[in-house]
Protein backbone atom coordinates (compact mmCIF):
# COMPACT_ATOMS: atom_id res chain seq x y z
CA UNK A 1 0.00 0.00 0.00
CA UNK A 2 1.11 3.59 -0.92
CA UNK A 3 1.59 6.15 2.01
CA UNK A 4 -0.16 8.80 0.09
CA UNK A 5 -3.25 6.63 -0.50
CA UNK A 6 -3.63 6.25 3.03
CA UNK A 7 -3.32 9.43 3.91
CA UNK A 8 -5.86 10.30 1.56
CA UNK A 9 -8.46 8.02 3.03
CA UNK A 10 -8.27 9.40 6.53
CA UNK A 11 -10.61 12.02 7.47
CA UNK A 12 -10.10 15.23 9.32
CA UNK A 13 -10.52 15.03 12.56
CA UNK A 14 -14.35 16.71 14.02
CA UNK A 15 -15.54 17.62 18.12
CA UNK A 16 -17.64 15.35 19.35
CA UNK A 17 -21.18 15.83 20.17
CA UNK A 18 -21.83 18.16 23.44
CA UNK A 19 -23.34 15.90 25.78
CA UNK A 20 -26.85 17.24 27.50
CA UNK A 21 -28.04 17.11 31.01
CA UNK A 22 -30.99 15.68 29.73
CA UNK A 23 -31.77 12.92 30.48
CA UNK A 24 -29.90 12.57 33.65
CA UNK A 25 -27.71 9.31 34.40
CA UNK A 26 -29.50 7.06 37.14
CA UNK A 27 -27.19 8.17 39.79
CA UNK A 28 -28.47 11.65 39.30
CA UNK A 29 -32.09 10.29 40.12
CA UNK A 30 -31.50 8.13 42.81
CA UNK A 31 -30.17 11.52 44.44
CA UNK A 32 -33.17 13.56 43.62
CA UNK A 33 -35.25 10.78 44.63
CA UNK A 34 -33.26 10.57 48.06
CA UNK A 35 -33.24 14.36 48.78
CA UNK A 36 -36.90 14.53 48.45
CA UNK A 37 -37.28 11.47 50.48
CA UNK A 38 -35.62 13.91 53.05
CA UNK A 39 -37.64 17.26 52.66
CA UNK A 40 -41.04 14.94 52.89
CA UNK A 41 -39.64 13.37 55.99
CA UNK A 42 -38.41 16.83 57.45
CA UNK A 43 -41.72 18.32 56.73
CA UNK A 44 -43.97 15.90 58.46
CA UNK A 45 -41.28 15.55 62.00
CA UNK A 46 -41.82 19.81 61.41
CA UNK A 47 -45.74 19.30 61.28
CA UNK A 48 -46.11 16.93 63.57
CA UNK A 49 -43.72 18.52 66.40
CA UNK A 50 -45.79 22.21 65.24
CA UNK A 51 -49.18 20.38 65.95
CA UNK A 52 -48.33 18.19 69.15
CA UNK A 53 -47.67 21.93 70.56
CA UNK A 54 -51.02 23.33 69.47
CA UNK A 55 -52.13 23.07 73.24
CA UNK A 56 -49.04 25.25 74.47
CA UNK A 57 -49.43 27.89 71.63
CA UNK A 58 -53.24 28.12 73.20
CA UNK A 59 -52.37 28.43 76.88
CA UNK A 60 -50.04 30.87 76.47
CA UNK A 61 -52.72 33.13 74.11
CA UNK A 62 -54.91 32.16 77.19
CA UNK A 63 -53.32 33.54 79.69
CA UNK A 64 -52.34 36.24 78.22
CA UNK A 65 -55.48 37.45 77.87
CA UNK A 66 -56.43 36.15 81.44
CA UNK A 67 -53.33 38.22 82.43
CA UNK A 68 -55.02 41.20 80.65
CA UNK A 69 -58.17 40.95 82.18
CA UNK A 70 -56.27 40.55 85.68
CA UNK A 71 -54.69 43.74 85.79
CA UNK A 72 -57.49 45.75 84.68
CA UNK A 73 -59.36 44.44 87.24
CA UNK A 74 -58.05 42.11 90.25
CA UNK A 75 -60.15 39.27 91.90
CA UNK A 76 -60.50 35.92 93.09
CA UNK A 77 -62.42 34.90 89.58
CA UNK A 78 -59.10 35.84 87.75
CA UNK A 79 -57.13 33.47 90.29
CA UNK A 80 -59.35 30.78 89.80
CA UNK A 81 -59.31 31.01 86.26
CA UNK A 82 -55.30 31.31 86.02
CA UNK A 83 -54.92 28.38 88.43
CA UNK A 84 -57.59 26.19 86.15
CA UNK A 85 -55.99 27.19 83.14
CA UNK A 86 -52.33 25.96 85.12
CA UNK A 87 -54.30 22.65 85.63
CA UNK A 88 -55.26 22.16 81.84
CA UNK A 89 -51.85 22.66 80.47
CA UNK A 90 -50.28 20.07 82.66
CA UNK A 91 -53.50 17.94 81.61
CA UNK A 92 -52.72 18.55 78.18
CA UNK A 93 -48.82 18.56 78.77
CA UNK A 94 -49.12 14.56 80.34
CA UNK A 95 -52.07 13.80 77.95
CA UNK A 96 -53.42 12.76 81.24
CA UNK A 97 -57.35 14.51 82.10
CA UNK A 98 -56.72 13.72 86.38
CA UNK A 99 -54.27 16.44 86.82
CA UNK A 100 -57.82 18.68 86.31
CA UNK A 101 -59.12 17.33 89.91
CA UNK A 102 -55.89 18.15 91.45
CA UNK A 103 -56.02 20.16 94.65
CA UNK A 104 -54.20 20.42 97.90
CA UNK A 105 -50.63 18.63 98.48
CA UNK A 106 -51.16 16.71 95.50
CA UNK A 107 -51.81 19.94 93.53
CA UNK A 108 -48.54 21.75 94.92
CA UNK A 109 -46.00 18.74 94.33
CA UNK A 110 -47.56 18.93 90.38
CA UNK A 111 -46.76 23.17 90.36
CA UNK A 112 -43.17 22.23 92.51
CA UNK A 113 -42.46 19.51 89.66
CA UNK A 114 -41.55 22.35 87.04
CA UNK A 115 -37.97 23.56 86.68
CA UNK A 116 -36.20 26.06 85.29
CA UNK A 117 -32.42 25.34 85.14
CA UNK A 118 -33.19 23.05 87.97
CA UNK A 119 -34.73 25.44 90.20
CA UNK A 120 -38.04 25.80 91.03
CA UNK A 121 -40.41 28.81 89.30
CA UNK A 122 -42.89 29.31 91.63
CA UNK A 123 -41.85 30.56 94.91
CA UNK A 124 -43.55 28.83 97.95
CA UNK A 125 -46.16 31.76 98.47
CA UNK A 126 -46.67 31.89 95.54
CA UNK A 127 -48.08 28.14 95.44
CA UNK A 128 -50.19 28.79 98.52
CA UNK A 129 -51.97 31.23 96.91
CA UNK A 130 -52.76 28.82 93.78
CA UNK A 131 -53.27 25.72 95.89
CA UNK A 132 -55.03 27.48 99.19
CA UNK A 133 -55.71 30.97 98.77
CA UNK A 134 -58.22 30.67 96.51
CA UNK A 135 -59.78 29.39 99.78
CA UNK A 136 -59.30 31.78 102.17
CA UNK A 137 -61.36 34.04 103.39
CA UNK A 138 -59.03 36.80 101.79
CA UNK A 139 -58.58 37.96 98.43
CA UNK A 140 -55.11 36.50 96.91
CA UNK A 141 -52.92 38.82 95.09
CA UNK A 142 -50.79 38.26 92.40
CA UNK A 143 -48.64 41.22 91.08
CA UNK A 144 -46.72 41.38 87.82
CA UNK A 145 -43.43 39.24 89.04
CA UNK A 146 -46.27 36.20 89.64
CA UNK A 147 -47.39 36.49 86.41
CA UNK A 148 -44.65 36.78 84.22
CA UNK A 149 -43.07 33.76 86.28
CA UNK A 150 -46.75 31.35 85.86
CA UNK A 151 -46.05 32.53 82.06
CA UNK A 152 -42.52 30.80 82.26
CA UNK A 153 -43.83 27.94 83.84
CA UNK A 154 -46.19 27.06 81.30
CA UNK A 155 -43.35 27.76 79.03
CA UNK A 156 -41.40 25.05 81.07
CA UNK A 157 -44.13 22.62 81.22
CA UNK A 158 -42.98 19.27 79.08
Amino acid sequence: MDPSTLLSQLRDAHAPETISFWPIALGWWVLLIAILILISIGIYITLSRWRSKAWKRQAKKHFKYLREQYLKSPSLEGVVEINKLLKQVMSSANNDRHFLQLYGADWESILYSVKHNQHNILNEDEIQILCSGIYSSTQPSLDNNMLDRIALWIRCVK
